[in-house]
């Protein structure tokens, strides 16, 4: 990265003189034709041209070298963020592994219920009978004792 660093600031450096050469030859130019120098006029033209090519060259190459740099610094960062979010990365991985496991367990236990479902309803309604006759046990029982009771009382 400090190379193509350097490299940019060389091509600043000579883009910066190409156009200071530049100004110097419209200065040169002007002065021509202060002067009304036809010959002094042309030479100059004839410099500026030189010098806009050069300026042209030269922004080329600042434009490559910062096509490097650009290009330098976004593999770096990527690289620096792929290092820094590894864990992260890892982790949500393993998250949507476990949401695998945890889905495939739910449609287990969802088949389970509608294969259990025939023998909870069985139960349930035993159970209910047991309840009833249960019941019925104790209001039978309820009745003789009370029963037991008024004869007690009425002798």
């Amino acid at each position: 990265m400090e190379k193509l660093k350097k490299k940019i600031d060389g091509c600043i450096a000579d883009l910066q003189l190409a156009e200071a050469a530049f100004h110097e030859a419209v200065t040169a130019q002007n002065e021509a034709r202060s002067a009304s120098s036809a010959v002094g006029t042309l030479k100059s033209k004839a410099q500026i041209e030189a010098v806009v090519d050069l300026i042209l060259e030269r922004a080329a190459e600042l434009e490559n070298a910062l096509a490097a740099y650009k290009e330098a610094f976004d593999l770096e960062y990527a690289n620096a963020m792929q290092k820094a979010t590894e864990l992260s990365r890892r982790l949500h991985a393993k998250r949507l592994e476990t949401e695998a496991v945890l889905s495939d367990l739910a449609k287990q236990i969802e088949a389970a219920n509608a294969k259990e479902k025939p023998f909870v309803d069985k139960v349930v309604e035993e159970n209910g009978f047991h309840y009833q006759y249960f019941s019925y046990g104790v209001q039978q029982q309820a009745r003789a004792v009370r029963l037991a009771s008024q004869q007690a009382v009425a002798a």
